[in-house]
């Protein structure tokens, strides 16, 4: 992941009760993350996280196995402005409808909208920070399984 959710709760809550309104306030953070889907909210599985298996076998036989999980996400800094970036659109809402006769014709469009931001970075940059994290993923992993060897 990428980015972190910067909304803050009031403005989601605000968001809420408007209705025909989708905001999206968010900051740019690069990571190896230790889950794969965020769990700051109230989603939460055992299975979503970033994990590495080694097995070490002789002949058919494995000798041994080992599942880890990253305790610390690790972060990729500078690559990206630290700022928050924002995108609001609003639906075209028939509130009131109109009346025909008995019926009340409510119009609805429907519409695909689409918001882009481009997040500014250098190339080479964000290149030699990800080869790092993921460097530093093996590092840390390799170590934890190499110390439980016997």
């Amino acid at each position: 992941p990428f980015v972190e959710d910067a909304e803050s709760g009031a403005s989601k809550a605000l968001g809420k009760t408007i209705g025909g309104l989708a905001k999206v306030v968010l900051r740019p953070y690069l990571r190896v993350e230790k889950d794969i889907v965020g769990t700051s909210g109230t989603f939460s599985t055992d299975a979503a996280v970033t994990k590495v298996t080694y097995a070490f076998m002789e002949g058919m036989g494995t000798q041994a196995i080992s599942n880890l999980q990253l305790k610390d996400d690790i972060a990729i800094p500078g690559i990206f402005e630290d700022k928050k970036y924002k995108a609001i659109e609003t639906a075209d809402q028939d509130l009131w409808g109109t009346e025909v006769g008995a019926l009340i014709i409510f119009n609805v469009t429907n519409n695909y909208l689409s918001k882009t931001q481009p997040l500014p970075c250098d190339a080479t940059k964000y290149k030699e920070g990800v080869i790092s994290a993921a460097g530093k993923y093996l590092d840390l992993t390799l170590t934890e399984y190499l110390s439980n060897m016997k």
